[in-house]
């Protein structure tokens, strides 16, 4: 977190996924460096236990109860973190679901739920604060992949899918971005503890 506060002295970040796993982990790791963090989840109970520990470890947290597939809302909480933060120093597009069966027994609105959640998530949150970060010529995305983006496990079709998505978004805004002194940065873990199954 050491070189992110030092590239970013303003520390704000947005931060999707945030009430549980990796994305409650990553904000509690910038809160040790008093980062301010939008804190976005559909889980509003777990959100407010989250946004506890963030300030509990000298953070300054505030809350965005969000689903990030409605395209709507994302664009209303995004625009009330830019006022309220003044900028947007690092997005972590992390939110999502994991799921799966044999490709033609998942049903297509299951496919469709969980490309809104991984892939138009990653989409809506780039899109709705892009143009911020070129406006104030600095940034860094960060997109949570998978591994499962390049190993495509049989019975995972939608959840490859969406993955290997982020992946190709993620490059895709690098190459684009850099010229604006944006970075962008994609992982693709495996397994680790968290709520999705």
């Amino acid at each position: 977190m050491y070189q992110l506060s030092q590239n970013h002295p303003q520390k704000r970040a947005f931060i999707t996924g945030a009430a549980s796993g990796l994305g409650r982990a990553f904000a509690n790791a910038l809160a040790k460096d008093g980062w301010t963090i939008g804190l976005a989840d559909i889980n509003t109970s777990e959100l407010e236990l989250a946004a506890a520990e963030v300030e509990q470890n000298g953070g300054k947290p505030v809350c965005f109860t969000l689903d990030v597939s409605n395209r709507e809302q994302y664009q209303s909480v995004a625009k009330d973190f830019l006022s309220y933060a003044g900028g947007i120093d690092l997005l972590f597009n992390n939110a999502g679901v994991g799921d799966g069966s044999v490709f033609e027994e998942y049903s297509l609105e299951n496919y469709e739920w969980m490309v809104g959640i991984n892939q138009m998530g990653v989409l809506y949150g780039s899109w709705f604060f892009v143009p911020a970060m070129k406006k104030q010529g600095s940034g860094h995305i960060l997109n949570t992949a998978s591994a499962a983006a390049i190993s495509c496990a049989p019975t995972m079709a939608a959840y490859n899918m969406t993955k290997a998505a982020v992946v190709a978004i993620s490059e895709t805004l690098y190459g684009e971005l850099m010229d604006h002194n944006i970075q962008v940065s994609c992982i693709q873990p495996t397994y680790f503890k968290t709520n999705v199954i």
